[in-house]
């Protein structure tokens, strides 16, 4: 077979096979991370109830109270888990959905949960996919980029040690679909700053405030991994102007509220940096695309 043939398609434009390899590879992870609830299901003696959670039960919990409540019409949602009265005021567009999308097909809450936790993973591969095919334009270095993103937890285990093991992203809708929209921010970022896609970047701008009502992600590490790959696209020559400094920008406004976290202090510092190290790993290795 000629080099050309194994050529893959350029940019999004991509071959279905690549695709189906994404979904492929998405849905086994799928299928791995669902075999701990099922022999924790068979292994549960009959005097006992199996809950249907096998990793840190305390907060996919208080999520199924969300999806309750939002089936059950609520739109500011109540934490359940607290004797002090009060009112509902949290928001959170997953939980949302997945209340409304509970009460049309009539399910419960955990079995919408658990249709979630199958899916997100699908959505997670192709998102991977979709960004590695427009910083690689060899098929096999896209495979190991969504491999590698996959199958670790960036550089986040030098901060949090053992307990950000591989597949935790994996084991909760929440979080893997954050991954989600966090992967195609930068992915939609990086085709506005670079081609000059202005519907691009309304993408990553939509990104950047959706992230704030979809926990368990940080919007400024959208920014912050824009700003490298405009310092990438620097380094490879490319001209970089009052375009890319708007669409970054426009994206950084939509991220600015969560500006209060760094109140934190240095322990919220040192997660977003090793976060920001991860990213800036794979955006070095983007080569210049070529004309």
């Amino acid at each position: 077979m000629s080099h050309a043939a194994e050529e893959p398609s350029t940019g999004w434009r991509l071959a279905p096979a690549e695709l189906w390899w994404a979904l492929a590879w998405a849905a086994a992870l799928a299928a791995l991370t669902t075999l701990p609830y099922v022999i924790a299901a068979g292994a549960t003696p009959s005097a006992r109830h199996y809950l249907g959670f096998v990793f840190n039960p305390d907060e996919p919990n208080v999520h199924l109270s969300w999806i309750r409540q939002a089936a059950e019409g609520a739109v500011f949602l109540r934490n359940e888990f607290t004797a002090e009265p009060h009112v509902g005021r949290f928001l959170n567009i997953f939980m949302l959905f997945a209340g409304r999308l509970a009460s049309w097909l009539h399910l419960s809450a955990y079995q919408i949960w658990a249709v979630g936790r199958a899916v997100a993973p699908l959505l997670l591969g192709v998102a991977c996919y979709l960004l590695a095919s427009d910083l690689s334009q060899h098929r096999r270095s896209r495979r190991l980029a969504v491999v590698i993103i996959t199958l670790s937890s960036g550089l986040g285990w030098a901060w949090l040690g053992t307990g950000d093991h591989p597949f935790s992203r994996l084991f909760n809708p929440l979080v893997a679909l954050a991954v989600v929209l966090l992967t195609m921010g930068v992915a939609w970022g990086e085709l506005a700053l670079r081609d000059g896609d202005r519907l691009a970047a309304g993408g990553a701008v939509l990104v950047a405030l959706l992230l704030h009502h979809i926990p368990r992600t940080e919007p400024l590490l959208l920014v912050a991994a824009l700003l490298l790959y405009l310092l990438v696209l620097y380094l490879n020559g490319e001209t970089v102007g009052r375009e890319q400094a708007v669409v970054v920008a426009l994206v950084a406004l939509a991220a600015a509220p969560p500006l209060f976290r760094l109140h934190l202090g240095w322990a919220g510092a040192a997660l977003v940096l090793a976060g920001l190290l991860g990213y800036l790993l794979v955006l070095l290795t983007a080569r210049r695309r070529e004309a």
